[in-house]
């Protein structure tokens, strides 16, 4: 049976202090490094001298078989066992026959997560679908070491500062984030979705796709979302503290509201209004349509205005030391004061890797070399040398080219925009409340990708879940513009 480690849920007053804040639900598994983890975390040693500490603000699961051990860290549900504790899924997994069945096992979760497999002669590690638990690991000659935050893994293995280091660096390169699965330091990359990593040999190995894209239409992708969405939205409602969700005037968090009508009373809705900034075509109608919406279904729900308050010093130094990248610190601190601390906050970014965010822009591309990769992601901005050549590493280690009958443009999306970029909120906004996206499930994703691009662009899977699940919501602009 596994062994569980329970999450703990802090008091406000817990999470605002130092120590609580910097690397806030990290982990790390290591051997021989120099530097030491958090004080404060939790910490065991397995089979092969390989040390596993964490925050105990994540779940843990570690399961044992003859050959391995299987560890995960964050929070997962399946829906196939009709279960969220995660010692449950970790036997299950424990309980696979070959590399097939657990592939197949960890592919139908949902989560955000990081599972590995350990034994003395090898380290395999992967993250939930869309990367939402963020991992990076080291390459020679630095001491092995797998962890939740780059610089964690730079002190714990005294690793230097790279050419991507410098503090302009965002700025010369065009991109808002490092490129491909590059870091700040020399020889420590970031896990990218889809990809998993042994650790000892530090090499890296495809796990999707591994075969051909078969078509669904509109209605079977829907039928399928409604089915594994309704499963996930009981089981969420078993994590520990309170359930909380953005709500604006886009499609998907209409989409996340309606696959939630069930429990819709027990979330606590927001809506955050930014005050310093004019308002964009983005978040435009956010505030007006969200309180709309709430009223007229009788919704918990709050907005939320965010000042161009100073972000103190200390929180400041936290946010900087977990994610070098920003999305907005004064976004992901108002977060920290004013959300309920501890929450599980239900995301819909994950939604548009399945709607073909690149396919407009008409790039002309057919080699994605990383020259052309790195014009994707910078929407065509000057780059750095370095920049390109980060690209086209992560391109030829990742086995980029071998994608069957996938649209690189829909996995770039997929493993960079979606997974390396939004990254940075995540990592961010951890201090005060964990991340969960319901269609965050591998084996969800794929079918949702087989649609023909046309229906994926206008959300047709989408609309038609809405209206089978709560037709009403429709009746409410989706960013300013009526339903037909």
């Amino acid at each position: 049976m596994a062994t569980f480690f329970e999450k703990r849920v802090l008091t406000r007053e817990e999470a605002r202090s130092k120590e609580a804040m910097l690397y806030a639900r990290g982990f790390a598994v290591y051997r021989n490094v120099v530097g030491q983890v958090p004080g404060h975390w939790n910490s065991f040693v397995l089979r092969g001298g390989w040390r596993v500490s964490w925050d105990d603000r994540n779940k843990l699961a570690v399961g044992e078989s003859k050959r391995e051990a299987v560890v995960m860290i964050g929070h997962a549900v399946s829906p196939r066992l009709s279960t969220s504790r995660m010692d449950e899924i970790v036997d299950d997994l424990v309980d696979s026959t070959c590399d097939l069945e657990f592939q197949q096992k960890i592919d139908d979760l949902a989560g955000r997560f990081v599972v590995f497999r350990i034994s003395a002669d090898y380290v395999l590690v992967q993250s939930d679908a869309a990367g939402l638990r963020p991992v990076f690991f080291t390459e020679e000659p630095l001491s092995i070491c797998i962890g939740s935050h780059a610089k964690l893994l730079g002190e714990l293995t005294n690793a230097p500062i790279g050419p991507m280091g410098y503090a302009s660096f965002f700025k010369d390169s065009g991109v808002n984030s490092f490129p491909g699965r590059n870091t700040q330091y020399n020889g420590v990359l970031r896990l990218t979705p889809n990809t998993e990593v042994e650790a000892i040999h530090r090499t890296t190995r495809r796990i999707f796709p591994v075969a051909e894209s078969a078509h669904m239409s509109v209605g079977e992708a829907a039928s399928r979302l409604i089915e594994y969405s309704s499963s996930v939205s009981r089981l969420i409602q078993d994590y520990p503290g309170e359930i909380i969700a953005s709500l604006s005037a886009g499609l998907d968090s209409r989409v996340t509201l309606a696959m939630n009508r069930q429990r819709a009373k027990d979330i606590h809705f927001f809506t955050y209004d930014i005050q310093y900034l004019p308002k964009n075509a983005g978040n435009r109608y956010d505030r007006e349509t969200a309180v709309d919406i709430a009223s007229e279904f009788d919704l918990s729900h709050e907005v939320l205005e965010v000042s161009n308050e100073p972000v103190p010093r200390d929180v400041l130094f936290a946010l900087d030391s977990n994610s070098k990248a920003t999305h907005s610190r004064k976004l992901a601190y108002s977060y920290f004061q004013s959300l309920p601390i501890d929450s599980t906050h239900l995301r819909s970014h994950v939604y548009e890797i399945t709607r073909g965010y690149y396919h407009p822009f008409n790039y002309g591309i057919s080699e994605f070399s990383g020259r052309e990769l790195q014009y994707i992601a910078s929407a065509g901005k000057n780059s750095t040398d370095d920049a390109v050549s980060a690209f086209q590493r992560y391109r030829d280690e990742t086995d980029f080219a071998n994608l069957y009958n996938y649209d690189p443009l829909d996995i770039f999306y997929w493993e960079y925009r979606s997974a390396v970029i939004m990254a940075a909120p995540l990592l961010e906004m951890d201090m005060g409340h964990d991340n969960f996206t319901m269609i965050n499930s591998r084996a969800l994703l794929r079918d949702l990708l087989s649609l023909p691009i046309e229906n994926r662009r206008r959300g047709d899977v989408y609309f038609s879940a809405i209206k089978q699940l709560w037709p009403e919501l429709l009746e409410f602009p989706i960013n300013g513009k009526r339903v037909s």
